[in-house]
């Protein structure tokens, strides 16, 4: 059965010529995936009726509550003073946490702790990532280890 976890949805509803800086951030700070969808609407500064402007952009992303403050704030920062940009979050429960948050894994005291010389840190890392990257150093799988 699929493990849910809860984590947070940040919509970003934006001019169209904003898409790739946006995206562009949420990568930086870390985000695993994007939606994205042209949107139409009217707000505090009206209908944004001409061609030439274009629909507006909404980027929705599932991430975990710290980094969908730091997204918040990175927006906030960059965009509110001169452009035309809402951001707001939301708590939702997904399934797959591992598609969303990765696998947290402590290295150390393992027997695959020798990789990182036996230094005690947590990472956060793709199952099969880690899978793969164990099969390459000759210790097997996971569920092997």
């Amino acid at each position: 059965m699929a493990v849910k976890i809860t984590l947070r949805k940040v919509t970003i509803i934006a001019e169209r010529v904003l898409r790739d800086d946006l995206i562009d951030l949420l990568k930086k700070q870390g985000a695993r995936g994007w939606t994205l969808t042209m949107v139409e609407g009217e707000g505090s500064r009206g209908i944004r009726a001409s061609e030439w402007e274009g629909r507006n952009v909404q980027i929705d992303t599932l991430v975990s509550p710290e980094m969908a403050e730091t997204i918040m704030e990175k927006v906030g920062e960059l965009y509110f003073a001169d452009w035309s940009v809402i951001v707001y979050c939301a708590d939702v429960e997904v399934l797959r946490k591992d598609k969303y948050v990765g696998l947290k894994t402590t290295c150390g005291g393992s027997n695959y702790g020798h990789i990182y010389g036996h230094m005690k840190t947590t990472i956060e890392i793709d199952e099969a990532k880690l899978d793969r990257i164990m099969k390459l150093t000759g210790i097997g799988t996971m569920k092997e280890a």
